[in-house]
């Protein structure tokens, strides 16, 4: 066995484990105490985990050195990390938009399309009952377009043996309608589950972030007051918020740029030069007036 697969086995229970561990501390949270997540889960993971070996080097004095610090914020780091991983993971894989439910969607619309064109000529010609595509509920959502599909096929169905050759619907296009719809509200029923495990995973998430951040900003507090004179605090455990923050600072700087006032190259030329005029050398000595 290689290596590579070694490290998938580890990993994985690793990280379902570490989830499993904390339920009980996750669900001890109150509703008031959970943070926003305002972080990318897996970047400030990639930070806080990075910072760890240095944190560990420190354990002896952050235990000794503050009777009110918990020096589990430090032990438990890794777990909680482990834990935010797998949530993040669970929850991206049930909120990723599904195709399936899209595309058959599509189809569905056109093949239903085809069928009423089909169908509004058969009722012009007699030969369909013309209150039976009364009872058709409209193409707005995939669950109106199921039920239509079905509708259509029965209807059809019914009276094949007088349509038979007199119109360009065939049969496997109601065995494809039939299929269509079924396959539909298949995907819509696994569609309300997922939304359903979304609101749960998207929970328990916020729960795992929660204790993942809390702890890391405890251990940067203690880190920035035992480390205040060699002033190293942010290299040994940087913020999680750095990145974003450079960005910003970038971004501001740019808006800056943009609003800042002309130059007086760039003023039109037939804008006086107020310099050579006898107000523009009050205006120059107005600072020194003022002040004596």
């Amino acid at each position: 066995m290689s290596k590579l697969n070694d490290a998938k086995e580890v990993v994985q229970p690793r990280l379902r484990d570490a989830l499993e561990r904390l339920q009980p501390r996750m669900a001890g949270l109150t509703k008031v105490q959970l943070l926003a997540i305002n972080l990318d889960p897996l970047a400030a993971v990639a930070v806080a985990r990075g910072a760890l070996p240095g944190l560990l080097a420190l354990r002896p004095r952050l235990a000794g050195a503050f009777t009110e610090f918990d020096v589990t914020n430090l032990d438990f780091l890794e777990l909680y990390a482990l834990a935010l991983i797998q949530a993040e993971t669970i929850h991206r894989g049930i909120v990723a938009k599904p195709q399936t439910l899209a595309a058959l969607t599509s189809e569905a619309l056109e093949l239903r399309s085809q069928l009423i064109v089909d169908a509004k000529i058969l009722v012009q010609r007699g030969l369909i009952p013309a209150m039976r595509l009364s009872k058709l509920k409209g193409p707005n959502g995939s669950r109106n377009t199921a039920c239509d599909l079905l509708t259509l096929a029965a209807l059809l169905r019914d009276c094949w043996s007088s349509i038979a050759n007199r119109t360009a619907t065939r049969m496997t296009d109601l065995e494809r309608a039939e299929a269509l719809g079924d396959d539909l509200i298949s995907a819509i029923a696994l569609r309300d589950q997922s939304t359903a495990k979304a609101v749960e995973s998207a929970d328990r998430r916020q729960r795992a972030y929660t204790l993942f951040v809390s702890a890391y900003d405890e251990l940067r507090r203690a880190v920035v007051f035992l480390r205040w004179y060699e002033g190293d605090a942010d290299v040994i455990a940087p913020s999680l918020y750095a990145k974003r923050k450079a960005r910003r600072a970038k971004q501001v700087r740019v808006e800056d740029a943009d609003n800042a006032s002309p130059s007086p190259n760039s003023y039109n030329n037939s804008t006086p030069n107020t310099k050579d005029t006898n107000n523009s050398s009050v205006e120059d000595k107005g600072t020194d007036t003022v002040l004596h």
